[in-house]
C-alpha cells in the first residue's frame, strides 16, 4: 500500500524511507533585527515551514531519516538543533561542553553528525556525534589552531575539514574513530567549504586573496592534489556529490562576482569548465544541488529584482526561480533534498 505524506511525498513501506516525487530545500541565516529563522520551500519555492532560531545559523543538513539539523552561533549552551522535516518544530537541542560557534556540519552513512567551528583555546574545533547527541570523538585544538571552517564525511565514513593555523591554511582527514589519516597545506588560503562525491574525491572552495591562489581544488581520498582553478578569486560553497546521467561527476561552486561569473560548474574529473553565469551581479554564500541536478542558492538580499533564495538549472544556470525570505536576512545556508 501506499501513503502519502503530508507535503505529498510517496513514501516506502520501510519506515524513515522516503520514495520522492518533490526535491525540498532548507535554508538558515540571520535577520539584521536578531530575529533568526529557518524556513523550508518546495521545488516551486512555495514557503512550507518558517520556525524561529534563537542564534545566527551557520549551517543546514538533512540526514537520510529527514531530521533536519541545524548549526548556529551559541546559544544557552547550545550550538546545534534537530528540527522536525514537516513542521520544523525543535526536536532535540544539544548542550555539547566547551564548544562555540557551530561553523560547518556534516554527515555519515550512518547519521553521525561532524561539526566544526571556533576552536579558540579551550574548544573542540571538530567533533563527531550520533543523531542522539552522544559525543563519539574530538579533535581540540593544537599548533596554533585558531578554528574550523568546511567538513564533509565520505563513504568510507571518514571526514575531512579545513583547519586554519595561526600561519598556515591545512586540509585534515580522519577516520570514524578521530585518527589523523593525513594532513595536507593549501596552497591558497583558509577552506570555506568542503564536499566529497562518490568516489569520496574531496572538492574544497577556498579563499583566495591573489588571481594566482585556488579557489577551488580537488584531492584523491589520501590527499593527492588532483586538479585546481585559479582567477576565480574567493569561493565560498561547492557541491560534488551530482552524478549525470553518463556517470559524470558535476561539480558547482559560487562566491563573488569575478570576470563576469558568480556560479560556476566544473567536470569532476578533469576540472574543465562546463558553464559559467552571472546570477543576478550578487555575491552567494552557500549553494546545494537537488536530486534532479538544479541548484539553490542563498545570499544577501540583493540583486534586481531584489531576493536571497534564486534556484537555477543545473544543466545551463538559467534561472527558474527566485525569491525573498525577509527583507533584511542573510542566507547563510542552503541544504537542497
Amino acid at each position: 500500500m501506499k501513503l502519502v505524506g503530508k507535503s505529498g511525498r510517496l513514501l516506502s513501506k520501510t519506515p524513515g524511507r522516503l520514495l520522492r516525487i518533490h526535491n525540498f530545500y532548507v535554508v538558515g541565516g540571520t535577520i539584521g533585527t536578531g530575529v533568526n529563522r529557518v524556513k523550508k520551500y518546495d521545488s516551486d519555492g512555495e514557503l512550507e515551514f518558517d520556525t524561529f532560531n534563537l542564534a545566527t545559523v551557520h549551517a543546514v543538513i538533512i540526514d537520510q531519516a529527514e531530521y533536519i539539523y541545524i548549526g548556529h552561533s551559541k546559544a544557552n549552551n547550545i550550538s546545534i538543533r534537530q528540527l522536525d522535516f514537516e513542521d520544523g518544530s525543535i526536536l532535540s537541542s544539544y548542550i555539547l561542553s566547551s564548544d562555540n560557534i557551530t561553523n560547518d556540519l556534516s554527515l555519515d552513512l550512518r547519521r553521525n553528525i561532524y561539526k566544526v567551528g571556533f576552536g579558540g583555546s579551550s574548544s573542540y574545533r571538530l567533533r563527531k556525534i550520533n543523531p542522539s547527541g552522544d559525543t563519539l570523538f574530538l579533535v581540540p585544538p593544537s599548533g596554533g589552531t585558531l578554528s574550523s571552517r568546511g567538513v564533509s564525511g565520505d563513504r568510507e565514513n571518514n571526514v575531512v575539514s579545513g583547519v586554519y593555523f595561526t600561519s598556515t591554511n591545512r586540509l585534515q582527514k580522519h577516520t570514524s574513530t578521530g585518527d589523523e589519516l593525513w594532513a595536507n597545506n593549501l596552497s591558497g588560503g583558509t577552506a570555506h567549504s568542503i564536499s566529497t562525491d562518490i568516489n569520496s574525491h574531496i572538492y574544497v572552495a577556498s579563499f583566495a586573496s591573489i588571481s594566482t591562489q585556488p579557489g577551488l581544488y580537488k584531492f584523491n581520498p589520501n590527499g593527492t592534489q588532483l586538479w585546481s582553478v585559479n582567477n576565480i578569486a574567493s569561493q565560498e560553497s561547492v557541491d560534488g556529490r551530482r552524478v549525470n546521467s553518463n556517470g559524470d561527476v558535476e561539480v558547482v561552486c559560487c562566491g563573488g562576482l569575478v570576470s563576469g561569473a558568480n556560479v560556476r560548474k566544473y567536470a569532476g574529473a578533469t576540472g574543465n569548465l562546463v558553464w559559467a553565469v552571472n546570477l543576478a551581479g550578487v555575491s552567494y554564500k552557500s549553494l546545494s544541488v537537488d536530486l534532479a541536478g538544479d541548484i539553490v542558492l542563498g545570499s544577501a538580499p540583493n540583486g534586481s529584482p531584489n531576493k536571497n533564495v534564486r534556484k537555477i538549472d543545473g544543466v545551463d544556470g538559467t534561472l527558474i526561480w527566485d525569491l525573498l525570505t525577509a527583507s533584511d536576512q542573510t542566507i547563510n545556508s542552503v541544504k537542497a533534498t
